[in-house]
């Protein structure tokens, strides 16, 4: 911690920061690097890559050593385990290459890769397939863990050269999955290379084959291995829809199979498959393929199971027709008709060619989820460019020509999207139905201010609190001032605890100056657990609720914490906690700042007391000591560093004859013992304080100590400190 001496000697819990900062006159460092957060598919020029956070050239970029040499920081203002973690993540980049790694080795010769950053490097360096660079680190840390997982991961990727080099070393064989990985990507010299070398396999590894459509693989493994096929092998042929591997497992194997493959070949659209099935397979099938076909717009296979299998279908394949081809054709050709969900899809699916034809030929109708589905097309990763007209004719034919109703799911959705033009509809042929009680507030939610206003001119339903609740949790300042303006509804705390929440400060501003509904420590709890330290300051500076002890639970921030611990919002024991929950592995930095922080607290409060026993009134040791006993009240004890900086302290007075400070030190925090050194080095420098060894002697807690200790020859040397008391 940092403290300091207040003029008028009136310490406040708020000034106690700014205090500490004055007297030892520093700042906490930051942290060592920020992090490296730039968009993964944004494309950078060399210059634009400088700029990154310090080390992302080389992890995310992997830049050549000639470029990085230029901007590589010194050795020794970077975190070990973050060098080690920057060399690691380089090693297996595709673009990795051996000369820039030993380069990256020189700048950091301690590089460890057993430690817990460097975690499954090997493995990492094998699944990328640098032989070179793992053949250097093999050579120069024989003793690196993982191999085994390297060797793994060299074949599951087809790496041949890789399992080559890590053949040379006594490590367990491959598992069945490498087999199985192999046969997946159609790495056929792979799979051979595996067998010759007496890999293990299973009975997926066929199966891996047909289902990537690898067939030289599948004959490979057919006439080379004895694990067989398991009963889902021909499925995932006829699932592939290579006709070849379908043919070859019929006439070349008999492993049993499950049942299901024409509704598989159907679903897939593999029409020639269908047909060799039909012809030279006994399973047959059922109403599944055909509907599944319609489902899925295969309109040739629909006709070829209607006109040469008997199973034909349900009502489902014309309810999920995906065309108006399959709807006429099963309309005309088959009896099983539809239902009502054949009007409520194609309105669902923005299909007006079908409702129409539905609406002319059949006489099922529609339901309610007609007009509710609709607005499901309309959603945003959805919508296109030419929907939105089509929608609302299909809106307005659902409702001149069937009579359709919405229910309160339509109208909430198009609230939700901001579609005005569809509520505004609603309103003119619906606006008597008990529909629009929640439409206000999920257009506030949504942020969608032009709906908000066309409710209140129009409606007199209004919304509820949930409307400036969660428009200030979303960030919508236009929609809060609206509705704080016109609307009486209001809103709970929990307006400003989720724009706080959210970092929106400027909503978080405006809520607490217009505003009386507050906040709780929610709000500081989530700005500093979003990282949004503007927020968690606003709130600090202007708010009285403070946070809780939760505030920390995910917190990995630097300078959150800085703001936290500088301002005293959390305490010694909270940020020990948060050091002890951090994966150092991933966390290291964050870990190394929290860990000089309490460094810092440990350390410099008692090196204060004892600096402060030289020439400060008691009033500051008073503080100082204060601190200490609040400390040891929140820990249970103090730390030996501690207890050994506050003995020095009561050495330090008891040499410059200050009794009232040794007193006020041993009485204040306890003291019951000192050890046998501190008791040397008081009588040592206090030969002429007769008083002090009096106090010591008769008065102190330390009697029989201190007359059972005598120097001797043991009598210390003052030191120089000391001198200009005249010792």
């Amino acid at each position: 911690m940092r403290l300091a001496m207040h003029t008028n000697l009136k310490f406040t819990q708020k000034r106690v920061p700014y205090i500490r900062h004055i007297i030892f006159n520093q700042s906490l460092k930051g942290c060592t690097d920020q992090g490296e957060n730039t968009n993964y598919n944004e494309v950078l020029k060399g210059r634009d890559i400088i700029k990154l956070a310090r080390l992302a050239m080389i992890t995310r970029y992997a830049m050549p050593w000639n470029f990085i040499k230029h901007y590589l920081p010194p050795r020794d203002n970077v975190l070990p385990k973050r060098r080690w973690h920057t060399i690691a993540r380089y090693c297996f980049h595709k673009n990795a290459t051996l000369s820039t790694f030993e380069h990256l080795l020189e700048w950091s010769p301690d590089f460890n890769p057993q430690d817990q950053v460097c975690s499954y490097l090997a493995r990492n360096v094998g699944h990328s397939g640098h032989r070179d660079i793992l053949e250097l680190l093999i050579k120069r840390y024989p003793n690196i863990e993982g191999l085994n997982r390297a060797k793994q991961a060299a074949a599951e990727q087809g790496h041949i050269d890789v399992m080559e080099l890590l053949s040379l070393y006594k490590i367990e064989n491959y598992s069945s999955d490498a087999m199985e990985q192999a046969s997946r990507n159609g790495r056929l010299d792979v799979v051979m290379y595996l067998h010759k070398n007496g890999a293990t396999s299973s009975d997926k590894a066929i199966r891996c084959a047909a289902l990537g459509g690898h067939f030289e693989i599948v004959k490979f493994l057919h006439y080379n291995r004895t694990e067989g096929c398991d009963q889902y092998t021909f499925g995932a042929a006829v699932y592939a829809g290579n006709l070849e591997i379908v043919k070859f497992l019929h006439f070349n194997r008999s492993d049993p199979t499950s049942f299901g493959k024409f509704t598989s070949a159907a679903t897939q659209g593999h029409l020639d498959v269908l047909k060799f099935l039909h012809e030279n397979r006994t399973e047959g099938c059922n109403t599944d393929a055909m509907d599944r076909a319609s489902e899925k717009g295969f309109i040739d296979i629909v006709k070829w199971l209607h006109f040469n299998r008997t199973e034909g279908c349900t009502t489902i394949a014309m309810d999920s027709s995906a065309s108006l081809e399959i709807t006429q054709f099963l309309h005309t050709h088959r009896t099983e008709g539809c239902t009502s969900l054949a009007m409520d899809n194609a309105a669902r699916h923005n299909r007006l060619d079908v409702l129409k034809f539905l609406h002319e030929k059949r006489s099922e109708g529609c339901t309610s989820k007609a007009i509710d589905d609709l607005m499901i097309f309309l959603l945003p990763e959805k919508r296109k460019k030419e929907a939105h007209s089509v929608s609302m004719e299909i809106l307005t034919f659902l409702h001149e020509k069937l009579g359709a109703v919405p229910t309160k799911l339509a109208v909430n959705r198009a609230a939700t999207q901001g579609l005005l033009e569809f509520i505004q509809f609603f309103h003119k042929h619906y606006s008597s139905l008990n529909i629009w009680t929640k439409a206000m507030d999920y257009a506030a939610t949504k942020g969608h201010l032009n709906i908000v206003k066309f409710l209140h001119y129009n409606r007199t339903e209004g919304g509820t609190i949930t409307a400036m609740d969660f428009a200030s949790k979303n960030g919508s300042l236009n929609v809060v001032v609206f509705l704080h303006e016109n609307r009486t509804e209001g809103a709970s705390i929990d307006a400003m605890n989720r724009a706080a929440s959210g970092g929106h400060l400027d909503v978080v501003k405006f809520l607490h100056y217009n505003r009386t509904e507050g906040c709780s420590t929610k709000a500081m709890n989530g700005a500093c657990r979003g990282g949004h330290l503007e927020t968690a300051k606003f709130l600090y500076l202007n708010r009285s609720e403070g946070c809780s002890k939760e505030v920390l639970a995910p917190t990995h921030d630097c300078e959150i914490i800085d703001f936290l611990w500088s301002n005293n919002l959390i305490s010694k024991t909270q940020l020990e906690q948060l050091d002890h929950s951090l994966n150092d592995s991933i966390y290291f930095e964050t870990q190394h700042h929290i860990r000089q922080l309490l460094r810092q607290e440990e350390v410099d409060i008692a090196s204060a007391l004892e600096s402060s026993c030289f020439n400060s009134r008691i009033e500051i040791v008073s503080f100082l000591v204060d601190i200490l006993i609040k400390q040891k009240e929140e820990k249970g004890l103090l730390t030996v560093q501690q207890e050994q900086n506050i003995e020095n302290a009561i050495v330090s007075a008891s040499a410059f004859g200050r009794l009232a400070l040794v007193q006020h030190i041993i009485s204040s925090l306890n003291i019951t013992t000192l050890q046998k050194r501190t008791i040397l080095k008081i009588k040592s420098y206090c030969v002429k304080q007769y008083e002090m060894i009096h106090y010591f002697e008769t008065q102190s807690p330390f009697i029989d100590q201190f007359k059972s200790t005598i120097l001797l020859d043991d009598r210390l040397a003052i030191p120089r400190k000391y001198w200009k008391r005249g010792y």
